[in-house]
């Protein structure tokens, strides 16, 4: 049974949240050849190895995404796995950081926006142009070929009267790398025209970074994620996704 994600998918941030649970719903759904998992720390990352040992194509990659030699060996690590086996079709730019502290318009500490922006925008920019040549190995040879950003409403242009008070520690430096990530998908969409890239907002989860007061859980989250990543067509390229609507950046 194949896969309507194609063969093989990568997802940073995979050890928890959002991403974790992404990986043990494409595990669940199956058809999947290769299923990539990247996380900074795979040594602790238990919750993965118990999934790796019963799971044949869950595959642990260590990658931290504000570290280019640690892409670099990531991206090294998965094309040596692929072979002659096809092309990436599937790559979910998930990892992010959310901090608490200096990071409000009143307190701001330069290094801590800096680091987020380091981390929700240019590491995925750095990332896929990384695996930049297997995604394009997949779209040459016809197979579904995606690049899907974890996007925010916090970073809505149009949102910022609601999203102050819905902001988690009122992180304004979080809304402003993710503004930056929309519109690295859009660029992406524009200029590799035959990879379908968007931002997709994920809800207010209740994750570790989402806090107590969100709103949805994991698995409600994913399953809408799921939905959306397989109904995308190359229409969508460029948006900024939530369910069926399109978010305006």
């Amino acid at each position: 049974m194949s896969s309507p994600l194609g063969a093989n998918v990568f997802i940073t941030g995979a050890n928890r949240g959002i991403g974790l649970g992404l990986v043990k719903e494409m595990l669940a759904v199956g058809g999947l050849k290769n299923v990539f998992a990247g996380c900074r720390d795979v040594d602790s990352a238990a919750e993965l190895q118990q999934l790796q040992d019963k799971n044949g194509p869950l595959r642990l990659i260590r990658i931290d995404v504000s570290d280019d030699r640690s892409i670099r060996t990531a991206f090294g690590q998965v094309q040596k796995q692929l072979l002659d086996k096809g092309g990436l079709n599937l790559l979910i730019n998930n990892a992010g950081i959310l901090y608490k502290e200096g990071v409000s318009l009143r307190e701001p500490i330069r290094d801590t926006f800096l680091h987020h922006f380091d981390v929700n925008t240019v590491g995925p920019v750095m990332t896929t142009a990384a695996f930049l040549p297997l995604l394009k190995k997949a779209a040459f040879a016809g197979e579904f070929a995606r690049v899907v950003n974890i996007g925010s409403s916090l970073g809505c242009i149009g949102q910022a009267a609601v999203s102050p008070r819905l902001s988690p520690y009122q992180n304004v430096a979080y809304g402003m790398s993710k503004a930056a990530l929309h519109h690295f998908s859009k660029m992406m969409a524009l200029d590799e025209s035959d990879i379908v890239t968007v931002a997709i907002h994920p809800g207010w989860v209740k994750t570790e970074m989402g806090g107590a007061n969100a709103t949805m859980s994991v698995s409600d989250s994913v399953a809408k994620i799921m939905a959306r990543i397989c109904a995308l067509t190359k229409s969508d390229s460029g948006k900024l996704l939530y369910g069926e609507k399109e978010l305006m950046p």
